[in-house]
């Protein structure tokens, strides 16, 4: 007769333990740091640079006109089989 495995027994309290543990830690980060009996203070305001990234705008990344780029593939998808870039452009 085998004798049973410890794995399952070890770790299912383990596993229970943390998402005890984890939901202890952000309802006290939900609370804040201030003790509830705590005076409000009031605190200046100050401008904070902004964190993301600002990137230059672009008009869709090419540089012709929705009228340029049809004439184009109608053009360049004459006899092409009609999939891919020329799906509608090859009659």
């Amino acid at each position: 007769m085998p004798l049973p495995t410890l794995r399952p027994l070890f770790f299912k309290p383990i596993a229970a333990f943390a998402v005890v543990a984890l939901m202890a830690m952000s309802a006290a980060q939900a609370q804040g740091n201030a003790p509830a009996d705590a005076p409000t203070q009031s605190k200046k305001k100050t401008k904070h640079k902004s964190l993301r990234a600002t990137y230059p705008k672009s008009s869709g990344g090419s540089e012709e006109s929705t009228r340029e780029r049809t004439a184009r593939l109608k053009r360049e998808c004459k006899g092409a089989s009609n999939s891919g870039a020329c799906l509608g452009y090859t009659r």
